[in-house]
């Protein structure tokens, strides 16, 4: 058990929640009358929380005692709730009814430990027959904060539920509240000012009860910008993210659905609740040390791995970034014949890289004059194009030439008229809860992640293209982006939980896995999203945070949590221009290319190939912390890598930016070379604030290497 110093060290509370049946006070704990319990307070030497019971569970106050501050304070109105708690019921018109924790939980028994840092609460529901006891444990010592819950139902029914916990409500963050910070690691951003941002969280689908996708990281964090604390929670487990965090200007919250079965009792994984000395980044920290022991990486080939960027034949449908080129070019409409893959190569080679990725690959129908992209379920090589003999002869021609292939096949949906789709298509489906047809794409069938016929029909696809036509992966698309459906199925009524269907999905990811491993052991399998949920089963995702994520990022991407935290994420993206492009590599990911990027490729391909010779900073190596700059507009990165120390620099703004990086204490007198310009460039001789002088053109780049490590270009 680690010890810790107010200014330095991050700090926490455990908090430990549950809900089941008639549970009894734990060892150690001194039986209290539950009439004297309306206030109450646990606390450890840096934390105390506030509980009011008079009326349900509140939590009321949650005071950092380094230097009093109390993050439930003052913003609170006269009489507002502070439910702790929350849940909600679906009614018979599918719609779920709130009930907050203040007015619809009865308190009727709890005690508290004779050292004052355990709080033990039974309690009932007012509004159903459901059965709680919240147990709040504030150890010393301790730089975690625990929270766990389970949920027993004593309804005669299924029944869906859904729980927002742990509830922070009515946060008064340290400093300015009008300048305060939020950071939730959504795709490769997920960083802004909060008072003038839309929420920090992904979307909740009103029918669903939560968001059908998942943070990138399930950690969210409150923060004053000039250092003086900030509040966090963050998930512990393993488990699905099933209590999705997510923050606003005044709350910090989990969120999510679980389907509970008659006398049946739900543990929802663990959550934590901490404060720290004010850098954003201990609540990755923090969230990083509990989750890392529990991490398990596929073992990704070093050609995607340190491949620097992908290109695509754009757009139609390719995913994530790629919705949003204006660039429509049709596969045949560019190359005409699969022979003529190699073409594709000559363009990838031209901005960096030799990874290949091939969309509408596959035949069209001519029932229904239905294109080749639109055809989902089959995946044979379309005869247009030369078929199946001139797709193996071009991807063999383009193996000759050291390129790598990368092909399309959509795990998510199925078109009726496709051969899968008449045989299968209406068995292998999902359906809504009243057993209608779910639709989520017009003509399409929504496929049952959790079918064994299903997921052995895509696993026998990917294997298919891997072995007999000897593409080097598979990119599976929509996946990340379609999670917790509730659903039934073909002809039973049955409920299924949306944490099965999140199940069903890494089930098909592990079986499409194993198929093209069995196939060629250096194939891999990519997905539309790349977050903790996914990663154990694929070598890399696309990113869309400047696609459809645009607004939560404002347009900008000035931190990226996922690589700071889980510097093993294999992510590609990029921005609608040159601007965006810069923040997606300053940020310290790979780049998502297509002919929308050929007229900059001389820029481009210099950037790739930086990536790709400093990839043992760049790629592998840890984003160690972010220098300060004078700009808002102006971001940097620091990464640290076994030969390599780089620095990269981004200008958003429109103005040229003529000022300094502040660096870390250490890096006095050090020499550094800017990339792109061949300047050399020396940090002051002060120690103690040691700095680079630096000019970055407006929405320009620029990329540092440390005297010591440069290598000709």
């Amino acid at each position: 058990m680690r010890q810790f110093e107010c200014l330095w060290v991050l700090s926490a509370l455990v908090l430990i929640v549950a809900v089941s049946a008639g549970a009894s006070g734990n060892e150690g704990m001194e039986r209290q009358i539950r009439g004297d319990m309306d206030m109450t307070t646990i606390e450890n030497s840096r934390l105390s929380l506030g509980f009011d019971l008079g009326r349900g569970v509140e939590l009321v106050s949650i005071v950092d005692h380094c230097d009093g501050h109390d993050y439930l304070g003052e913003q609170a109105p006269e009489g507002a709730c502070r439910s702790f708690l929350a849940y909600y019921l679906k009614d018979a018109a599918g719609e779920f009814t709130p009930y907050s924790g203040r007015d619809h939980l009865e308190v009727t028994d709890a005690t508290v430990s004779k050292a004052g840092d355990s709080l033990h609460i039974e309690a009932r529901a007012v509004s159903a027959p459901l059965t709680f006891v919240l147990t709040c444990v504030a150890l010393q010592g301790e730089t975690a904060a625990i929270c766990s819950l389970r949920v027993r139902n004593e309804f005669e029914e299924p029944t869906f539920l859904k729980v927002e916990w742990p509830l922070l409500q009515w946060i008064d963050p340290k400093g300015d509240p009008e300048k305060a910070m939020g950071a939730v690691p959504i795709e490769i951003g997920g960083f802004g000012p909060l008072h003038e941002h839309i929420p920090l969280k992904m979307g909740v689908n009103p029918r669903v009860g939560q968001a059908t996708a998942f943070n990138s990281l399930n950690v969210g964090a409150i923060f004053d910008p000039a250092g003086r604390g900030g509040l966090f929670l963050a998930a512990v487990d393993a488990a699905q993210p099933l209590q999705l965090v997510g923050v606003d200007a005044h709350s910090v919250v989990g969120n999510g659905v679980v389907l509970l079965h008659p006398h049946e009792e739900v543990t929802f994984p663990r959550m934590a609740i901490g404060v720290h000395d004010g850098d954003w980044r201990k609540a990755l920290d923090y969230y990083r040390e509990n989750r890392t022991p529990r991490w398990a990486f596929p073992n990704t080939p070093a050609w995607l791995r340190d491949a620097g960027a992908v290109y695509s034949t754009a757009g139609v449908g390719a995913g994530a970034i790629y919705m949003t080129v204006d660039i429509q070019a049709r596969l045949k409409e560019q190359i005409g014949s699969f022979d003529n893959l190699p073409r594709l190569l000559e363009q990838a080679r031209g901005l960096g890289t030799d990874v290949v990725y091939v969309v509408d690959h596959y035949g069209g129908l001519e029932e229904g004059g239905i294109t080749p992209y639109m055809n989902k379920g089959d995946y044979v090589p379309r005869g247009d194009m030369g078929g199946p003999e001139a797709f193996r002869r071009g991807i063999a021609e383009v193996h000759k030439l050291g390129g790598r292939v990368v092909v399309y096949v959509e795990p998510f949906i199925v078109y009726p008229r496709s051969q899968v789709g008449k045989a299968n298509g209406e068995a292998w489906s999902i359906y809504k809860l009243d057993g209608t047809p779910y639709e989520h794409y017009r003509g399409y069938f929504s496929m049952d992640a959790t079918n064994p016929g299903w997921q052995a029909h895509l696993a026998a696809v990917a294997h298919r293209l891997v072995a007999e036509y000897g593409v080097d992966g598979i990119y599976l698309d929509s996946y990340g982006w379609q999670c917790n459906w509730p659903f039934t199925r073909y002809n039973d009524p049955t409920p299924h939980s949306g944490a099965e269907w999140n199940q069903g999905v890494l089930d098909t990811l592990e079986a499409v896995r194993r198929a093209v491993r069995s196939a060629d052991p250096d194939a891999v399998v990519m997905t539309e999203s790349y977050n903790d949920f996914m990663h154990e089963y694929v070598d890399g995702g696309l990113d869309a945070s400047f696609a459809w994520l645009r607004a939560i990022n404002d347009d900008r991407i000035v931190a990226s949590p996922i690589r700071y935290a889980m510097s093993e994420a294999n992510v590609f993206s990029n921005g609608r221009d040159i601007n965006g492009l810069n923040q997606v590599f300053a940020a310290g990911h790979n780049l998502a290319l297509d002919a929308h990027w050929l007229p900059h490729a001389d820029y481009v391909r210099r950037l790739v190939q930086i990536r790709k010779r400093y990839k043992d900073a760049l790629v592998s190596g840890a984003q160690a912390y972010q220098p300060k700059t004078e700009s808002d507009a102006v971001a940097a990165y620091f990464y640290q890598g076994a030969k390599h120390q780089i620095i990269t620099a981004v200008n958003i703004g429109e103005t040229a930016y003529e000022g300094r990086l502040v660096l870390r204490q250490g890096e006095a007198e050090s020499v550094w070379r800017a990339l792109l310009t061949d300047e050399t460039i020396t940090t002051n001789t002060d120690p103690a604030k040691p700095a680079i002088p630096i000019s970055i053109p407006g929405k320009g780049l620029r990329v540092l290497v440390r005297h010591t490590c440069i290598q000709k270009m």
